[in-house]
């Protein structure tokens, strides 16, 4: 995976988890393993995604260390 990959792909799931109706916890649970892997993986684009989300924001200022 190139290092803007990740980006792409969380986005495209975070529309499917949004279509599915899946809750705000289970959702966040999904998007802390999402970011997990692609972070692990050299991921340096996850600023993509904000705003697609909240939880996935939630998730992304989190892990990513933003507002530290």
């Amino acid at each position: 995976m190139g290092w803007s990959g990740g980006s792409e792909i969380i986005a495209a799931l975070s529309e499917s988890l949004s279509r599915l109706g899946i809750g705000d916890n289970d959702r966040c649970c999904i998007y802390t393993d999402m970011v997990r892997i692609v972070l692990d993986r050299d991921c340096d684009t996850l600023d993509e995604c904000r705003g697609l989300d909240e939880e996935l924001d939630y998730v992304i200022d989190d892990m990513w260390g933003v507002g530290d």
